[in-house]
């Protein structure tokens, strides 16, 4: 099963279902259907399989044999070099991309249904993964570490490791960053344990704790991000009297953060990890759970369509309505054919008011392009830059909230200056449409319940577009409308959970397009560029990316990718948002979105230059606990 003719040409992947069906053809929907958040789920088959077919489950792991059994019949298979014995060799694993509901996790291991974390081949290519990427072999030299495929930021989490084959320095542990060029434990954000010498390691601190660690013994983590608190054991007693159960002398105190386990074999080792998906050598201290998607919290927002959505469409040069999964109230869009400006609407001004990411000229009344907001659709008149016959467009919609409101000058806090303003906004999804006449120093209302990551402000006059990006240097300004690398000249002075301050004294009206990080829906951070040609930085997001926007801090142009105009991996085409330039495709800029992040694939353009600094705004199609891989 999964031998590609004579070649000898093998699949590289695990196996959780097996369907063969003899003497018919079926369809997709007779093995799987789309739920209510729009993401494609196995069901029960519930046909005949004919003379020769079968139905491999792999439910019965009580010997080798029983794997191979046929659920469907007597087609029963004979297995071949795989093993259900306990410890790292064990084939039959508890992972499936199928969850199921209300599952109980008791810490045992080998017991939730769901996809459970492996070591990320994404994230390192050094010490590649190997054995269903649990296995973790030294195949290189350098520092490099490999971050887990699941980062956590509260609850209480368990893994083991087994050194299967000792080293000099391997090192095992978790980072609240995908930092691979540093080992782990270098940096100030991980905290890692040195097998063979028997050191812990924090901020390139590595002074000794407990005992090392030889071939065969299995390292113990348990991580208490409720109460920010790390133990680590050996074989089965954790070290240095800790205790994860009580709280008790805790190896280290972390700070505030999203985790992930990381790991770097070293001097010839290798180390095989349990994440849970079969039992566990030592149970879990009480509470802790296996890192599992099953385990993960439920998402705030399950379907990121129906607050954020990707239209395509072949212009006709006739009235019509671009039809939407949301209620829009920020509208982007550019032709892809042809050369055309980035031009944007929002329900704050109104539908008929144009202005253009690429130019910092003056908003201006446009009636033969966007004509109307809908509950589910914008109107379109009959041509003009969105609609004209011949050309292709994209087309990119937010949900602002269902009302627009005034936020009184006074009314924010006692004591602070601050400035009327307009707010459209939509604090469940982060994202909020602010219009005010600024003054100098004074504070802005946003209208969100948490401080936004990043801010397109603009002039409504003939001014320049400002980005403001959590990420960066807070006194620079990158600007949306040319290259230029990031200045000092920051007009955003500080950023709170209800309001910004804006520094400048305004001869005319401003707006500013506001979003803030919603778990599992929108992120924004910065990734630095290692200047490899084939094997760029992975950014964990921790959903499937549906929109990436990203430029460096450097001059450079931005660029903006999409999963419409992208369908499958690698991503190759870009949309220029400060030029009016047509749709590019090349090779040289391909991007993978995957189930819990992007990764850049290249360097060319300028995508992944060695030690740049690269901020980047995403958004989501669905979140990591439902998202199947892209």
């Amino acid at each position: 099963i999964g031998k590609q003719g004579v070649a000898n040409t093998y699949a590289n992947f695990s196996l959780a279902d097996v369907h063969f069906i003899d003497g018919q053809a079926l369809a997709p929907t007779d093995f799987g259907e789309t739920d209510t958040n729009g993401v494609w789920q196995p069901k029960e088959y519930s046909g005949t399989y004919g003379t020769n077919g079968f139905h491999l489950d792999f439910k019965d792991n009580s010997s080798n044999a029983a794997l191979g059994n046929d659920a469907a019949g007597s087609n029963t298979w004979t297995v071949n070099n795989l093993s259900v014995a306990a410890g790292a060799g064990n084939d039959s694993l508890r992972d499936s991309p199928s969850q199921i509901a209300d599952q109980t996790d008791s810490g045992a291991g080998g017991e939730v249904v769901g996809n459970y974390a492996t070591w990320n081949p994404l994230s390192n290519s050094t010490n590649a993964p190997t054995n269903g990427n649990l296995d973790l072999p030294q195949t290189g030299g350098g520092v490099t570490r490999c971050n887990s495929t699941i980062a956590v930021s509260s609850g209480k989490w368990y893994f083991e490791t087994t050194l299967v084959a000792a080293g000099s320095a391997t090192t095992v542990g978790i980072a609240a960053s995908e930092i691979t060029d540093n080992y782990p434990g270098q940096d100030a954000l991980s905290y890692a344990y040195t097998f063979e010498q028997g050191t812990k390691i924090n901020s390139n601190s590595q002074p000794s704790y407990g005992s090392a660690l030889g071939a065969g013994d299995v390292f113990q983590v348990a991580m208490d991000l409720d109460n920010n608190k790390l133990y680590f054991g050996k074989n089965g007693t954790w070290m240095s009297s800790s205790n994860p159960e009580t709280g008790a002398n805790p190896v280290y105190t972390l700070s505030a953060g999203t985790y992930r386990a990381i790991a770097r074999p070293y001097g010839g080792a290798t180390i095989a990890a349990n994440f849970g998906q079969r039992a566990f050598a030592y149970t879990a201290p009480t509470n802790f759970k296996s890192l599992n998607t099953a385990n993960l919290p439920t998402p705030t927002i399950a379907d990121g369509s129906k607050y954020f959505d990707t239209n395509i469409w072949d212009g006709n040069s006739t009235s019509r309505d671009i039809a939407t999964t949301l209620s829009p109230d920020f509208v982007w869009i550019k032709g892809r054919s042809h050369a055309t400006n980035n031009v944007v609407y929002d329900a704050v001004r109104g539908a008929t008011q144009v202005m253009y990411i690429d130019t910092g000229s003056a908003t201006r009344s446009q009636s033969t392009q966007l004509t109307a907001f809908n509950s589910n659709s914008f109107s379109l008149a009959a041509g003009n830059e969105v609609n004209l016959s011949g050309r292709s467009y994209v087309g990119y919609a937010w949900d602002a909230g269902s009302s627009t409101t005034t936020i009184a000058a006074g009314s924010i806090s006692s004591g602070v200056p601050s400035i009327a303003s307009t707010v459209r906004a939509n604090p469940t999804a982060g994202f909020s449409i602010v219009k005010y006449t600024p003054s100098q120093g004074s504070v802005i209302a946003h209208g969100l319940n948490q401080a936004p990551g990043v801010i397109f402000i603009k002039g409504l006059g003939s001014r320049s577009w400002r980005v403001y990006h959590k990420s960066i240097d807070p006194t620079k300004t990158l600007y949306f409308d040319t290259s230029h690398p990031a200045v000092d000249s920051s007009r955003v002075t500080a950023v709170t959970n209800t309001t910004f301050t804006y520094g400048t004294v305004g001869s005319m009206d401003y707006l500013a397009y506001c979003f803030a990080p919603v778990e599992s829906y929108s992120a924004m951070g910065i990734y630095t560029g290692n200047g490899s040609s084939s094997d760029g930085p992975f950014v964990f997001t921790g959903f499937k990316v549906a929109w990436l926007l990203i430029r460096t801090t450097n001059s450079s142009e931005w660029r903006l990718y999409d999963m419409e105009r992208n369908s499958y991996n690698p991503a190759d085409r870009l949309i220029f948002p400060n030029s009016s330039e047509v749709e590019y495709a090349s090779a040289g800029y391909n991007c993978d979105f995957v189930s819990n992040g992007f990764k850049m694939r290249n360097n060319h353009g300028g995508m992944n230059t060695s030690g740049h600094t690269y901020v980047y705004l995403a958004f989501a199609s669905h979140p990591f606990k439902t998202a199947r891989a892209h």
